[in-house]
């Protein structure tokens, strides 16, 4: 929420120019709906109503959720990877809750990486099923079994509650499908399973 604060502030200051004004009212506008969608769907998990799963561009996903963290990992000064197939990869569950869950994995990844002088993130797309990864090359998951147990945080003491993962295996189970997180040799790896469409079912 705070990193689409930051690019709806710079857009407004952008409007100063007149030579980008058009654009940047546009942009102002796409993410101040998308920021309302955010919260609708945030208030709607806390209260545990049930969510449309609509046939979704899993490519999409994963750009929203990478708009959501730009001045996140700009900031971090963390590259990041796209291994993205050329066809489209379309998953049952809609935009919004995936997109929650795989912009708090990208958070966290470039939580783990910053100020590493190799601080680097690849996020992958593949179907059959269709999944998720996100991969860093962090110290790695200190105790991987406990990831999605209420305590288990990812981050020093007193820095967080530990919630963000547990909530993110909920919303996946909700759906029916699953999250795994590995250490991978040269870091963490967390990857999204999703629901296939049925046949014929596009986005």
């Amino acid at each position: 929420m705070l990193d689409n604060a930051g690019l709806i502030a710079g857009a407004f200051l952008a409007l100063r120019n007149p030579e980008g004004r058009g654009n940047n009212l546009g942009r102002v506008d796409d993410l101040a709906v998308r920021m309302g969608r955010i919260i609708r769907n945030l208030s709607a998990f806390a209260r545990a109503e049930p969510q449309p799963a609509d046939p979704t561009d899993l490519a999409q996903v994963i750009g929203a959720a990478l708009e959501i963290t730009e001045t996140r990992r700009r900031e971090a000064g963390v590259q990041i990877r796209l291994d993205l197939p050329a066809y489209p990869v379309i998953a049952m569950g809609g935009e919004m809750r995936p997109g929650q869950v795989v912009a708090n994995l990208i958070a966290k990844a470039v939580d783990a990486v910053a100020g590493r002088d190799d601080a680097r993130l690849t996020v992958t797309l593949r179907s059959d099923p269709p999944r998720i990864t996100v991969r860093d090359t962090g110290s790695g998951l200190a105790n991987p079994a406990e990831i999605f147990d209420p305590v288990y945080t990812t981050k020093e003491m007193g820095v967080e509650l530990g919630l963000g993962l547990p909530i993110d295996y909920g919303i996946v189970s909700g759906f029916g499908r699953t999250i795994r997180g590995r250490n991978t040799g040269e870091g963490a790896e967390f990857t999204v399973e999703l629901l296939p469409t049925p046949q014929g079912i596009a986005a």
